[in-house]
């Protein structure tokens, strides 16, 4: 986005200062011609004689109100006291001279000679007119960004649910037709719709879901999933800015309103917290419990994510493949090769070596199980047809810590392990570039893109220092459970 913004303000010269200018006097000349023929003239509170002399002293900060008023709708991109924004107050001042002058002259009893003025050729919404026919909708546009690149296939749904919802508030409008107005009333909808809705309502287009849900008085969308929304349209119109259909992007800086808070929405767990999942909840008991997970995936995954900081995800798609070896090391390979796999940024691409409480609780007897029933992914019990195969995991999980383990803090779910883990690699000294490359979060340092990053052994020797206060029933492969339960799942 702000790539886009950069290269807009380069581009805004004389010749885009000039059209905003002429395009602001133009509307403004029509509006005042309309008010005469509805009677309701107002004098203008300016006069020609101050505006000259701002324009003689190149005094902009006093006319500052009336020149953000402009760019503020017209021209967002453009930051305040800037050369761009200079340029284009220059010819806003100019044009408010010209259109003053002309008041000055119908007020003195000239409206035989009034002409509603249509929008010209070279007005700033036409800029690329030449290069953007009118055929570009943004369904369209939609099409042609999937195209353009590898675009994970949960980001290519969002997206097109993102822009469906736009099309059904306000028609499959050409890319260059679209208003910062237009963004603006697709926001005031969102916050509309409802958080949970029931299936046979999903297929509804947005005007007439949210008719139907008016009078409920249920939740409705937080504004981060707004957001994302919106963020969705944004990076399809900034596609079309990058690819010559558009000049500007009428959804850049239009977002709802995050609420404050005073706590953090993800905690780690504490000691206790790790004690009740880990030695005294029913999946490490051993006792009868076998979720539709599978008591293999229910053992290992939380298991895992604590001692690799790994995300849910990250682990529910790994393959058999993506557990090697490297002389005596055990590690994982966070990686994106196979059907079905996605991850967060490029960045998370890692490896993370095992750490020895895994090994030492049987994680490779486990994985020999799993390769004797010649699988090919390390939990076979997820559902890897679908786009995340942890989406009813983590259902079943979160609701798992919380009243099987007595967690009762619902700040603390399974996305708490990463924060435990980040807590604890700061416990052991670990230095935060070392965690970071385990964690996958980027170092924003320039150096950090030069080369491959640590190896293994590096990596092990410090997450090998990491240590929680538990004590973990060793893994064992059930006689019958795991053994039958992945059967059923081969036929």
């Amino acid at each position: 986005m702000l790539e886009d913004v950069y290269r807009l303000m380069d581009q805004f010269g004389h010749a885009e200062a000039k059209a905003l200018a002429e395009n602001w006097k133009r509307q403004a000349l029509n509006q005042d011609f309309e008010n005469r023929l509805a009677g309701t003239v107002t004098p203008p509170d300016d006069s020609p004689e101050t505006l000259r002399q701002s324009l003689a002293q190149m005094d902009f900060r006093s006319r500052k109100d009336f020149i953000n008023s402009v760019t503020r709708e017209r021209a967002p991109f453009l930051e305040p006291e800037t050369q761009s924004w200079r340029r284009a107050g220059y010819y806003l001042l100019q044009a408010r001279l010209e259109y003053l002058e002309e008041i000055m002259r119908r007020s003195s009893g000239d409206n035989q000679h009034l002409e509603y003025l249509e929008e010209p050729a070279h007005s700033i919404s036409n800029v690329h007119a030449s290069t953007s026919p009118s055929v570009n909708r943004i369904s369209e546009m939609l099409i042609k960004w999937e195209r353009d690149g590898q675009r994970p296939d949960i980001t290519i749904q969002e997206w097109r649910l993102a822009i469906r919802r736009f099309i059904d508030l306000k028609g499959d409008k050409t890319v260059e037709t679209i208003t910062p107005a237009d963004i603006r009333e697709f926001k005031e909808a969102l916050l509309q719709v409802p958080k949970r809705v029931a299936r046979n309502d999903r297929s509804l287009p947005m005007p007439q879901l949210i008719a139907k849900y008016r009078k409920n008085n249920c939740a409705r969308l937080h504004p981060a999933s707004i957001n994302k929304i919106l963020a969705a349209v944004r990076s399809v119109l900034s596609w079309c800015i990058k690819n010559g259909y558009i000049d500007r992007n009428p959804a850049l800086g239009i977002a709802a309103p995050l609420p404050k808070v005073s706590a953090k929405s993800r905690l780690p767990f504490d000691s206790e917290d790790l004690k009740a999942i880990f030695e005294k909840s029913p999946v490490y008991l051993g006792q009868a419990r076998h979720p539709k997970c599978g008591i293999a995936t229910a053992y290992w995954l939380p298991l895992m994510a604590l001692y690799t900081g790994a995300r849910l995800e990250e682990l529910g798609q790994l393959r058999l493949t993506d557990v090697k070896q490297q002389d005596d090391l055990w590690y994982l390979d966070i990686n994106v090769d196979g059907e079905g796999k996605s991850l967060k940024t490029s960045g998370s691409m890692r490896q993370i070596p095992l750490h020895p409480k895994l090994l030492e609780l049987g994680f490779i007897s486990y994985i020999a199980s799993i390769q004797r029933l010649k699988h090919t992914h390390l939990f076979p019990h997820l559902n890897h047809h679908q786009e995340k195969c942890t989406r009813q995991f983590s259902k079943w999980i979160n609701k798992y810590i919380s009243q099987d383990c007595g967690v009762e803090d619902t700040r603390k779910v399974f996305h708490s392990f990463r924060h435990t883990f980040k807590d604890a690699c700061r416990n052991a000294g670990i230095p935060r570039d070392k965690h970071d490359a385990l964690t996958g979060h980027a170092d924003s340092a320039v150096s950090s893109r030069y080369g491959v990053g640590f190896q293994i052994t590096v990596l092990y020797e410090e997450i090998k220092n990491i240590d929680y206060p538990i004590s973990v029933t060793p893994w064992t492969t059930p006689a019958n459970s795991t053994i039958r339960l992945a059967k059923q799942k081969l036929r």
